[in-house]
């Protein structure tokens, strides 16, 4: 399963980006002595699915009773390139609940091998995402989870 293929099954690459904060300035605002936390490290040969479902529930149940979480999970593309996600069930600085995302990828370069110093090359991303509204919705059976931004949008459904 592609490396974006997973992602979006986790619903973290599905987003818009609505807010964008540095590693630092997150964990220096929350004390994760009192969050309920759950982490995934997902093997290549593993199949995904039982750890989005997981990270699924995990999600639904800290949003449904308003209780902190905080869900770290790694996927790996074929090729064994890493992608951690770390999601925040929380209330912002207002006080009105969110799931805030971050996501750190990183992709090794192997598509140019007659180049050899831009084949080891390494490129790293980070993307932020806030969703202010979830659902649980029943689709073809399998429930996923409706993400929707402070003006009540879609942004995904994973």
């Amino acid at each position: 399963m592609p490396l974006i293929k997973q992602l979006f099954t986790i619903f973290v690459l599905g987003f818009l980006a609505i807010s964008v904060k540095s590693q630092t300035s997150e964990t220096n605002q929350r004390n994760l002595d009192d969050y309920d936390k759950i982490r995934l490290d997902v093997p290549v040969i593993e199949n995904p699915r039982s750890a989005n479902i997981k990270v699924r529930d995990f999600v639904w149940k800290h949003w449904k009773q308003k209780d902190l979480g905080y869900a770290i999970i790694t996927l790996r593309s074929k090729e064994g390139d890493p992608t951690t996600s770390h999601i925040f069930i929380e209330p912002d600085g207002a006080g009105v609940w969110r799931v805030a995302i971050r996501s750190e990828s990183e992709f090794h370069n192997r598509g140019i091998l007659s180049d050899p110093k831009k084949a080891t090359e390494t490129i790293y991303q980070t993307r932020s995402y806030e969703a202010y509204g979830v659902e649980r919705v029943k689709i073809k059976g399998n429930y996923l989870l409706r993400l929707k931004d402070k003006n009540g949008n879609v942004i995904a459904e994973r």
